[in-house]
């Protein structure tokens, strides 16, 4: 039983649809787990999910290329320090260096502090475990799902026993005397 209400605006059960959310757990590609499981959002909240997941994968690509860029840049001025003729222009790959690292930075801020980010809200384990980070939509969900156990407790006591007659196999209710449809007395079977 899923939730009635979108899980980060708590919009309510009309606008909801089941948004699929992915986690891949591991760095290499042979030994990646992929987890999945379905969330309940509103679509314009499920858009900003999908927004801040491609900025993501953008940034991270931006970065790692950055991070290549500073390695470069080091090995080049190690390489300009030890040169007697110019070791004075070291000081340039440190400082390209630095530029890296803070437009690196900058650029994580902004995705870092972003309110779409899933992981304000809620967090996929490995093991597949959902972990909801709302206490008031965790305690309305506890009461949703206690309402729904009780209302199926309800309806499954309210329901009837049926037996088959045994001379024309119509399905009887348990508390008839006579079968319905051949009118066979059941009540030698009650006893």
């Amino acid at each position: 039983m899923l939730p009635k209400n979108c899980i980060k605006c708590e919009k309510s059960e009309d606008e909801i649809i089941n948004y699929y959310y992915t986690r891949t757990f591991g760095e290499l590609r042979d030994l990646q787990t992929t987890v999945g499981i379905y969330i309940p959002v509103c679509e314009s909240c499920a858009k900003k999910f999908d927004k801040y997941r491609k900025q993501k994968h953008y940034l991270t690509n931006i970065i790692s290329t950055f991070i290549c860029l500073m390695i470069l840049t080091s090995y080049w001025g190690s390489i300009w320090y030890l040169h007697p003729e110019y070791k004075n222009l070291a000081f340039i790959p440190i400082l390209l260096s630095i530029m890296c690292a803070t437009i690196m930075i900058s650029l994580s801020i902004p995705i870092i502090r972003s309110p779409d980010r899933t992981s304000r809200y809620f967090k996929l384990q490995k093991n597949g475990k959902l972990i909801i980070k709302n206490e008031e939509y965790l305690n309305n969900l506890e009461s949703e799902i206690k309402e729904h156990l009780k209302e199926e407790i309800r309806l499954r006591s309210q329901e009837t026993s049926y037996f088959k007659c045994p001379k024309c196999d119509a399905l009887q209710l348990i508390n008839q005397d006579f079968c319905n449809s051949c009118g066979k007395d059941l009540r030698i079977l009650k006893n």
